[in-house]
């Protein structure tokens, strides 16, 4: 592309005076494939790809066609579809993309990297489909000449690529092997020392927050690394940082991390100690004394002080007086620490212990209440609990997810504008340490008080760290119930007990049952569903929105969770009926238990029920006609499948229509989707592949039970299990220096 092309096209009206102006911009920067740069529109990639020279032989192009089709088992097949219809006498864009693609085949043959570097362009260009874009925003294009001077930006693509797809490729070791050969750098390198070893330390700091050095020496399978001399080079330039810390043998060992991890820690140590800071007290709620003293003397039959308890009963209203003489002991401890002025209150208890309802009194002394959680599920009885008590109260009710996303945004003035005074977080050790740092730092400065709900031995967050387990034990701030609300049956509690301690639960308590078969707990699920389902499909749970909390089967991975759905659907005789597409590529049917996978105004992501009737709805759609023109908005008819809900008691409506790809079959869940849930019946299904399931995971699903509680499968899994003990910075307690008031010295 030139200038005298570039008016051409001007001249014909092939192109508009802004694109032109966008051309000529490009061509004085030197431009050559706007694919490769970060700061073109994506209208003026696509216009430029169109208008662009012809070229009658396709070397680079052909050449990769020939390499990635040559291989049937395609480990991600996203561009198979894009590679087969190339040809060698393309026009327009592909004359960019065929010399793109001839310097890489000039540097490597290997399919996979061919592969990756060509989804990179494709995605820049506009050429792939939404599920096939790059998810990664922060991966550069790389060219083989980019690859040349620093192959780092290379092995962040492959990465991306990796994460993205699910692959097995081994990304420094490919981009080592072509950069030995290539003359890139060399064995001995610093850069290559550099490169290999923070590759190494991010895959040692999965889970945890801080590593050894030796740890990080395990990781690296290449020669001639000096990982010390990498780690010092690495820490100079802010790339990795460090923590000194001395262990249980006297011993001084250096621990490596990432600097924004540490920089999280520290903050949320800061923060947590300026609100458990006795400075930052604040006044006890106008009736607390007086109802404490006159619940206390009411429950243990005191005469002496009846007058105290008749002037408590003026003072407060019947409703209040009544739930406050519903709490256990424990439950008081917990709103009296919240009531008598602490900024900061953690309720760390098992689940069905009566955090929710305990949080609901304190909600009751509140003017303003901002209710938060990590699933719906738990927001929605959360919401349902407190506005039972606080009719003259202001309630807000949002997800922590939607909450940071707020904050973030520069947004919590709309928050903060309602006078908060009780914050209640609900499902805390799902919680990971950026958004626990911004729960804190939006409420450090109000006089709000906060109170985290939780339990850090159930499912612990998706990344790095376990912040509520890190305050619970190392900040005084903790409240804890131990006596089970949930669920009376000794079987269910001891099985909770013993699986977090690494034991297989005896079957003889009850409440329990065990049905062992590790060569196939398919066949041990269909004896038991055999033994307790009717056999008549008129009477199946399907066929109800009554039991959607009844009978659930909890499971690790979501491939057993579609084996097991596919199973009951069968089971329950409506794989025959009229079909509806879920996500995933699920298939859902009438008379189906399905579950809400989005967030409507009429339900929200994991609202069950059951699928009644699937019509067809005229709606108005968009669809991209490319070169960065609008979508156009047509109306199409779709079908929709009219659900019964079965749960949602803030849906406004009880049949709701859900769009395709909505929904799922929701007779098996995984333990992660059903954590703030609860059931009257539990299946745990254990499989002989759960190598990998933690005992959190067992333990999650197994708490879930109310009345009843059967393991079926590998049952000696639960003893294999191991502890996710991650590594924390604050475990290892006083890693951030700060003054008395938690302030920084």
């Amino acid at each position: 592309m030139d200038n005298s092309r570039i008016d051409l096209l001007h001249r014909e009206k092939r192109i508009s005076p802004q694109t032109a102006t966008a051309f000529r911009d490009l061509v004085a920067r030197g431009v050559k494939d706007p694919c490769l740069e970060e700061d073109v529109p994506p209208g003026v990639v696509q216009e430029w790809l169109l208008f662009a020279h012809r070229r009658d032989k396709m070397i680079g192009i052909e050449g990769v066609k020939r390499i990635l089709l040559s291989v049937k088992d395609h480990h991600s097949h996203r561009i198979l579809q894009f590679v087969s219809t190339m040809h060698g006498d393309s026009s327009g864009g592909f004359v960019l993309l065929d010399t793109y693609l001839r310097d890489w085949l000039a540097a490597t043959q290997r399919r996979d990297v061919l592969e990756c570097v060509l989804w990179k362009w494709l995605d820049t260009a506009g050429m792939l489909g939404e599920d096939q874009r790059v998810k990664d925003t922060r991966v550069k294009p790389c060219t083989a000449i980019d690859a040349a001077a620093d192959p780092c930006r290379l092995i962040q693509v492959l990465t991306s690529f990796n994460n993205q797809f699910n692959t097995r490729l081994r990304v420094c070791e490919a981009v080592d092997d072509m950069a030995i050969r290539n003359g890139w750098w060399t064995k001995g390198d610093l850069k290559r020392s550099c490169a290999m070893t923070f590759d190494a330390a991010l895959r040692t700091l999965q889970r945890d927050e801080y590593t050894k050095i030796d740890a990080v020496k395990s990781r690296i399978l290449v020669h001639a690394v000096d990982v010390e001399e990498a780690v010092t080079h690495l820490v100079a330039r802010g790339a990795l940082d460090t923590i000194d810390t001395i262990d249980h043998r006297g011993k001084d060992d250096a621990l490596v991390t990432l600097p924004r991890i540490k920089k999280d820690a520290h903050a949320v140590e800061r923060l947590v100690a300026r609100l458990v800071h006795r400075a930052s007290k604040l006044d006890a709620w106008s009736d607390v004394a007086i109802t404490r003293y006159g619940t206390t003397a009411h429950r243990e039959g005191n005469d002496g002080p009846e007058a105290a308890t008749t002037h408590a009963r003026s003072k407060m209203t019947d409703a209040r007086r009544n739930e406050m003489l519903s709490l256990n002991p424990e439950q008081l401890s917990l709103v009296r620490r919240v009531c008598e002025g602490n900024r900061l209150t953690t309720c760390c208890s098992p689940p069905g212990t009566g955090k929710t309802f305990s949080s609901r009194v304190v909600a009751s002394f509140a003017t303003c209440v901002l209710g938060l959680a990590f699933t719906h599920q738990a927001l929605e009885k959360l919401a349902f609990e407190v506005r039972k008590s606080t009719s003259n109260a202001t309630c807000t009710f949002m997800t922590v997810q939607k909450f940071v996303v707020l904050h973030d945004a520069r947004k919590t003035s709309t928050v903060r504008s309602l006078s908060t005074d009780l914050v209640i977080v609900d499902e805390c050790s799902m919680g990971t340490m950026a958004q626990i740092r911004a729960l804190l730092e939006a409420f450090v400065d109000t006089r709000a008080r906060v109170v985290l709900l939780g339990d850090f031995n159930q499912l612990p967050p998706i990344g790095r760290g376990a912040p509520f387990r890190d305050i619970v034990t190392t900040m005084d701030c903790n409240v804890q119930l131990r006596k089970s609300m949930r669920s009376n049956v000794e079987g269910v509690l001891s099985a909770c007990a013993d699986i977090l301690d690494g034991k297989v639960p005896t079957g003889s308590a009850p409440g329990l049952t065990l049905h062992d078969d590790s060569s196939d707990p398919l066949r041990a699920l269909k004896a038991f569903l055999d033994a307790r389902l009717p056999s008549d499909t008129s009477a199946s749970p399907t066929r109800t929105t009554a039991s959607a909390n009844g009978l659930r089967i909890i499971t690790h991975t979501r491939a057993h969770v579609r084996l097991v759905n596919e199973l009951m659907q069968e089971r329950a005789g409506v794989a025959q009926g009229r079909q509806f597409k879920g996500s995933d590529g699920q298939k859902c049917y009438v008379g189906d238990m399905v579950r809400c996978t989005a967030n409507t105004n009429l339900y929200t992501n994991g609202t069950t029920g059951v699928i009644v009737d699937i019509v067809q709805r005229e709606r108005v759609v968009e669809a991209s006609v490319g070169n960065g023109r609008p979508k156009k908005r047509y109306r199409k008819r779709v079908s929709v499948a009219i659900v019964e809900l079965a749960t949602g008691k803030d849906c406004p409506q009880k049949f709701v229509d859900v769009d395709e790809y909505h929904i799922e079959p929701s007779y098996a869940v995984t333990a992660h989707k059903s954590q703030g849930s609860e059931y009257e019946v539990v299946v745990l299904l254990i499989f002989l592949s759960d190598v990998h399931a933690v005992r959190e995971l067992y333990y999650t699903a197994a708490s879930r039970a109310r009345t009843h509680l059967h393991i079926v499968g590998h049952v000696d899994g639960l003893r294999d299990s191991k502890r996710d003990d991650r590594l924390t910075i604050l475990g290892l307690g006083g890693a951030a220096p700060h003054s008395e008031d938690g302030s920084e010295p």
